[in-house]
């Protein structure tokens, strides 16, 4: 019964994922989102008591993807031109889907406003893009491609933060005229070699 219940659950999240990329979380309704994905409004109720516990699968299944599909980088490479991959990843997911970034952008807000408490299932996804530079950071210092920086945790999420943040911000609607004359991927770019440039060795 519980692999049914499982099975059902896995499927409205990806039925789900569209419609959440497509609009504003805080605009989507229970209803709606039964509609979408071809269940009755009360049988997603049986699954999902609350819409965050749905948004929090949502976000942590996209989370999943993009891990697997841009942060598997390969073993031979030094610590160095791993932590290149990791960091230039940022900029190939913000090319090729842009709108992942404006769904982070909204779940941050959304979390805060609504108070979400239940978002492990999300933070261990977070974890694990961590556990991936840790990883590539050790392996640089025994290979000498990087420098030992002094607080390795700082500067992690220094430089994540800013890259996510930037990738964030430049995923959302262009608030002024001369938003649209940016050159954003380039934007990404220099943001990730001045990262680049603090670690190498």
């Amino acid at each position: 019964m519980n692999k049914i219940k499982d099975g059902k659950i896995d499927l409205i999240v990806k039925e789900a994922v569209p419609l959440f990329l497509e609009k504003s979380i805080s605009d989507i309704s229970m209803n709606e989102i039964a509609k979408f994905v071809g269940v009755g409004e009360a049988s997603l109720y049986r699954y999902f008591q609350k819409k965050q516990n749905l948004v929090i699968q949502i976000s942590a299944k996209l989370a999943d993807e993009v891990f697997n599909h841009y942060f598997s980088f390969e073993q031979k490479l030094s610590g160095y031109e791993q932590i290149s991959d990791f960091f230039k990843a940022y900029g190939k997911v913000f090319k090729e889907h842009p709108e992942y970034f404006k769904f982070i952008n909204e779940l941050d807000a959304y979390i805060l406003n609504e108070n979400v408490q239940e978002k492990k299932e999300y933070e261990d996804m977070v974890v694990r893009f961590k556990n991936i530079f840790d990883r590539a950071y050790e392996k640089g210092l025994a290979d000498g491609s990087v420098k030992k920086i002094k607080n390795c945790n700082t500067f992690y999420y220094a430089s994540a933060h800013s890259l996510l943040n930037l990738c964030k911000f430049l995923a959302s609607s262009d608030v002024l005229s001369e938003d649209s004359l940016q050159d954003k991927n380039g934007e990404i770019q220099i943001m990730t070699k001045i990262i680049l440039n603090y670690v190498k060795d």
